[in-house]
């Protein structure tokens, strides 16, 4: 302890050094495990319908309920939901920054909980939907600005506007969101819209019955697509496996970055240190004890790097992605730290091997 602490700048030094490479490899794993968890967020906690089918434009009410009677009575669907939704430009009154946005007009509030989840992403807390204003994904909320209460302006698909008042701000990591019931797209834009699709929740996802799904209802002419939200899983799984090697290569390369930073720092330690090593040689230390004096130091300080590592790498993380870090992640992370610390120990032995005891008649003392 009293060598660490009378050689400061090499303390600073080796701490900071070590704190950096472990921030880069907690973010890698951060990203790594974020990354990984999007898609059970998303599809497996959030979203809960297996397929969606849209109706034609020119499709009568007639039969669209015929559609969803026929689906009903399918046997390989549990359940079966109307709604309406469109895709338009969302900005914040006078503002020119617009966002490309799915919005989803509600009209059974209460079944529609079975097939997406309405809370909040740190508190998990469940967000009514009512009239009294919409719901808008965390993404797009940061994305504008805005919080609960504030409002936003959007758009129907005549490209008429309204401004609508935010009533929560939900958990979603895939694209942009806006909810609101029927009642309140009635108050906004003066008429209530005709639904254009049905939300599926099916007995089984599998490639066998989704291709006997496929063949029954894509025949229709009523019917413009059906999409299986499956397919929108492996794409993403696809999409993702490039952000993943990336993820690798910031881990490998912040880990030889450790390895350099660490070996320096080590061997400048012991090339300033020669005379101090050589005479405790003479003093009758065996080279395994020498070696345990200079490493005990560096064991120590690679100790307090890692924490603070952490501590920054969980801040790096946070900046970059929103969800949280394994736990697995941190220990991985801090057990390379540790690690290279000691492949350096055992790299620089044979330095400290080869101070000939000679140098202490160089020193003062």
């Amino acid at each position: 302890m009293r060598n660490i602490f009378l050689y400061k700048k090499r303390f600073f030094m080796t701490v900071i050094g070590i704190a950096g490479c472990g921030a880069l490899i907690t973010a890698g794993f951060g990203i790594k495990d974020s990354v990984q968890s999007i898609i059970d967020n998303q599809y497996g906690q959030i979203i809960h319908y297996d397929n969606i089918l849209v109706f034609n434009k020119n499709a009568d009410s007639d039969a669209r309920n015929n559609l969803s009677d026929k689906i009903s009575s399918d046997e390989y669907y549990k359940s079966s939901l109307m709604d309406y939704a469109y895709t338009a430009e969302v900005k914040i009154p006078g503002s020119k920054d617009d966002y490309s946005t799915e919005i989803t007009v509600v009209n059974d509030t209460s079944a529609y909980m079975d097939y997406v989840t309405f809370r909040t992403r740190r508190s998990k807390k469940t967000i009514e939907l009512d009239d009294s204003g919409v719901i808008i994904s965390e993404k797009l909320a940061k994305d504008l600005n805005v919080k609960e209460g504030d409002n936003v302006l959007i758009h129907d698909e005549d490209n008429k506007q309204a401004t609508v008042k935010v009533s929560g701000v939900m958990e979603m990591y895939i694209n942009n969101y806006i909810f609101m019931t029927s009642e309140y797209y009635s108050q906004v834009f003066g008429y209530t819209p005709d639904n254009n699709r049905i939300l599926g929740i099916l007995t089984s996802d599998g490639d066998d019955i989704q291709s006997v799904i496929g063949d029954r209802y894509l025949t229709d002419n009523n019917v413009k697509s059906l999409t299986f939200v499956k397919a929108n899983i492996t794409r993403f799984e696809n999409m993702i496996q490039s952000l993943d090697l990336v993820t690798w290569v910031l881990i490998i390369s912040a880990g030889m970055l450790a390895f350099v930073v660490l070996y320096n720092l080590t061997n400048v330690n012991i090339s300033e240190r020669i005379r101090e090593i050589a005479t405790i040689k003479v003093l009758g230390f065996y080279d395994r004890e020498v070696g345990e004096y200079v490493y005990r130091e560096n064991i120590i300080l690679t100790l307090i790097g890692g924490v603070f590592g952490l501590l920054l790498g969980m801040a790096l993380h946070a900046y970059i992605m929103t969800t949280k870090i394994n736990i697995s992640s941190f220990l991985i992370s801090y057990g390379i730290t540790i690690l290279f610390s000691l492949l350096i120990n055992i790299f620089m032995y044979p330095s400290l091997k080869k101070i000939p005891m000679v140098e202490s008649l160089k020193s003062v003392e």
